[in-house]
């Protein structure tokens, strides 16, 4: 499951992206759910200037 929300705040734009797939476990006989939350803002004036911050296993990235 792929969902990305965008919303124009007129100088700014935010997107939120949920990523999410069903995974076998390591004993072979179950399923977890594997999913990735990312989030983007970005400065519509000036481009260059944005952050890509990504949260999986309670870990927080900073992208390029």
């Amino acid at each position: 499951i792929d969902v990305t929300f965008v919303h124009d705040l007129q100088d700014w734009e935010l997107r939120m992206t949920y990523s999410g797939s069903p995974e076998l476990t390591d004993e072979g006989n179950d399923y977890r759910w594997n999913g990735v939350f990312t989030i983007l803002v970005e400065w519509q004036s000036i481009r260059e200037l944005r952050r890509n911050v990504r949260y999986a296993d309670d870990t927080v990235e900073f992208l390029e």
